[in-house]
């Protein structure tokens, strides 16, 4: 049952994402994540390289791994951080929306076997919330690892609320672009009424002193 719970409170404390894809030299790519304020992001990567003897992907060697960070579309830089193959890492937004996450091979890659395209796949892991506590590593008292995990609840339901109240915000300033827009154009329709009467009561003056200079009335 404590194990159980353990992983469950474990799960509801934070968000994970995980992909691989493949980069060849000098190849750079990019990922958007629209994040609230005040967000712990750790980003992790291992990379691997064929293996020509049996085709096994291994962990690969000899490369680094350039990783940048900044927020769209502003350009704010965040960090910027060269590591091995295998690393990570860590972040905190300092203000609400997207973020791009760009990763880049530095380093020779050797060709694949039989000729191919000298690449190497990339293993990358987003975990957003407090991920510094692992409530299934080392041996920990069972009472310390519950309250642990209790905390890092905390925490992702005070980044819930975060995002909630970031949804208010945009809410709130969407209805105010609509009243604006709305308001342009009640003015726009005032203003074709009161030009549309002029020109009437114009051409109904003209027609008048019109038909009184040919002495028609």
């Amino acid at each position: 049952m404590l194990p159980t719970l353990l992983l469950l409170v474990a799960i509801m404390a934070a968000r994970v994402q995980a992909i691989y894809f493949y980069l060849e030299a000098d190849q750079q790519r990019c990922f958007f994540e629209e994040l609230p304020a005040q967000t712990t992001v750790i980003a992790s990567h291992q990379a691997e390289m064929l293996r020509e003897s049996d085709w096994t992907w291994v962990p690969a060697t000899d490369i680094g791994i350039r990783a940048r960070v900044e927020t769209v579309p502003a350009r704010v830089p965040i960090i910027e951080q060269h590591s091995e193959p295998q690393g990570r890492i860590t972040f905190t937004t300092t203000t609400a929306g997207d973020h791009e996450i760009c990763l880049q091979v530095s380093g020779r890659l050797r060709p694949g076997p039989n000729g191919a395209p000298a690449r190497i796949r990339l293993h990358f892991d987003l975990l957003f919330g407090d991920a510094g506590h692992d409530p299934t590593a080392g041996k920990r008292e069972a009472i310390d690892a519950v309250v642990r995990q209790i905390s890092n609840l905390q925490t992702r339901m005070t980044q819930i609320r975060t995002e909630q109240q970031t949804l208010r915000e945009r809410e709130v300033d969407f209805r105010n672009l609509s009243e604006r827009v709305n308001g342009h154009v009640v003015w726009y329709s005032l203003l074709q009424f009161f030009a549309l009467a002029a020109a009437v009561t114009w051409q109904v003056r003209q027609l008048r002193g019109f038909f009184v200079a040919k002495k028609l009335v």
